[in-house]
């Protein structure tokens, strides 16, 4: 059994607010899987722009880009790489953690 402690944070730029055309993000969705955590993000327009593990921006292989990605698009984050991080709470059961962020462009 494992848990999970997901930390999601929304950047912008200096010339967009947080619900910027594209950016509004209107629902967050967390499957957990035996090898990854698949985060599923619905915004109320196409998605332009990256989702990363926080510290993670220059790591292409933690790193994706969506052009033109539609209003629902699913990033898959490992469990053993890209800053995921496991706690043990008690005998037999995991604990997973992670920040990622969400970037419109």
């Amino acid at each position: 059994f494992f848990g999970l402690l997901l930390s999601i944070i929304k950047i912008s730029s200096a010339n967009h607010v947080l619900h910027g055309v594209g950016a509004e993000i209107s629902n967050v969705d967390i499957e957990c899987n035996s090898n990854n955590i698949i985060v599923s993000v619905t915004t109320h327009d196409d998605f332009n722009g990256m989702i990363y593990p926080k510290g993670l921006s220059k790591n292409s292989s933690c790193l994706t880009e969506y052009e033109h990605a539609g209003s629902k698009i699913s990033y898959k984050l490992p469990l053993r790489s890209c800053n995921t991080m496991s706690h043990d709470v008690d005998e037999g059961t995991l604990e997973f953690f992670n920040t990622v962020v969400i970037q419109p462009h």
